[in-house]
């Protein structure tokens, strides 16, 4: 602080009047708060780096299970054309004789009993479409095939190739520890601590 006092009225003829002014000056105060900001800045970046990274992989995923749940429904509707050729064939056979009513009601209830999954199905992909289009704030958006392209599955999208080759361990963890966001956030969140003690420690004591 600059303290500044003088004396006021005239000598000799006016009661003494001390009048003082007292300005806060800070000299080792704006350092440890600038670097504290910049920490915190740092910590605000990285927290929205880390959401779109979530954002990302909740939107692949929900990507993926739209179109498992299409490929479900696609193939389903495949047998029930199929099943329902089978008792039209049934039905005709048994028409002129060549073959038992049995043998119709079987393919009957094999359809009835393949139409009951039908529906679930369908029911699995109206449910995958609503999460998708909530997720990205659409309302139709829907996914361009209804297979996916690769023919080792849908799990190669979320994992790797059981038949490549997995790097050891420690490397693993050392890309972790350099790439992760999480990990890189929860270092940043040390930083800015350590920071604002410091800034804590240098600030006034109040009488």
């Amino acid at each position: 602080y600059i303290k500044y006092f003088f004396n006021a009225g005239k000598a000799a003829t006016d009661n003494p009047n001390n009048v003082g002014l007292i300005l806060p000056f800070e000299i080792a105060k704006r350092a440890p708060r600038k670097r504290l900001a910049k920490s915190n800045l740092e910590l605000t970046k990285g927290s929205v780096l880390l959401q779109e990274l979530y954002l990302r992989v909740d939107v692949r995923q929900a990507y993926v299970d739209l179109v498992s749940a299409k490929s479900a429904l696609k193939i389903l509707d495949d047998q029930r054309k199929l099943l329902a050729e089978l008792v039209t064939v049934a039905q005709k056979k048994y028409d002129v004789g060549a073959a038992p009513q049995m043998e119709v009601i079987q393919a009957k209830m094999t359809l009835n009993q393949l139409l009951i999954q039908l529906n679930s199905a369908k029911t699995d992909v109206y449910l995958a479409r609503y999460k998708f289009n909530i997720l990205l704030q659409t309302k139709n958006l829907d996914t361009a095939e209804d297979y996916l392209p690769d023919k080792t599955g849908f799990g190669q999208l979320l994992t790797p190739n059981s038949s490549e080759k997995i790097p050891e361990f420690d490397k693993i963890a050392n890309i972790a520890m350099k790439k992760r966001l999480d990990i890189k956030n929860a270092l940043q969140s040390v930083d800015v601590a350590q920071k604002n003690l410091v800034t804590v420690v240098r600030q006034r004591v109040p009488d």
